[in-house]
């Protein structure tokens, strides 16, 4: 009977430790992976923040995946051509005086996919616009627009 005791304590402090320990483990973890998602939202909202100023642009050619398009209103183009293009439309991206009054972002749990709808309102021009881009990580772990749809 006294042998039994001193291991079922000690047992019971191995399970206590091991309980401990998977708790510290999973916060430990929640909070990386905290970190990683605040990451990957600054990069986003500072990627579409650079495509609405239009400055950087040649920067953001990286951050655009190479089959991207756009969506504005009822015309659909690549987005290459609607950023780099002769025609360079951009009327999207065109939004200087335009500030963003809403933001939601969605980042899926593996941290590999992201959605963003946008508003911005200027006081110039009445009617807001809403945008909603669609992200994805490349193979180099770097945020690229898949596409963009835009109101008029």
């Amino acid at each position: 009977m006294r042998t039994i005791i001193p291991k079922l304590g000690l047992i019971v402090s191995l399970l206590f430790c091991m309980s401990f320990l998977l708790t510290t483990s999973a916060v430990s973890q929640q909070r990386a992976d905290k970190d990683e998602i605040d990451k990957a939202s600054q990069e986003i909202q500072q990627l579409v923040k650079d495509v609405f100023r239009g400055d950087k642009l040649q920067e953001l050619k990286s951050s655009i995946s190479p089959g991207a398009y756009i969506i504005e209103g009822s015309s659909y183009q690549s987005l290459f051509e609607s950023l780099y293009g002769k025609d360079r439309s951009r009327a999207f991206a065109q939004e200087k005086n335009r500030q963003m009054s809403f933001l939601q972002l969605s980042i899926n749990d593996g941290v590999n996919a992201a959605h963003l709808v946008v508003k911005t309102e200027s006081s110039k021009h009445s009617n807001p616009r809403y945008h909603s881009v669609f992200f994805m990580k490349s193979k180099a772990g770097k945020w690229q627009i898949q596409n963009w749809h835009t109101s008029n």
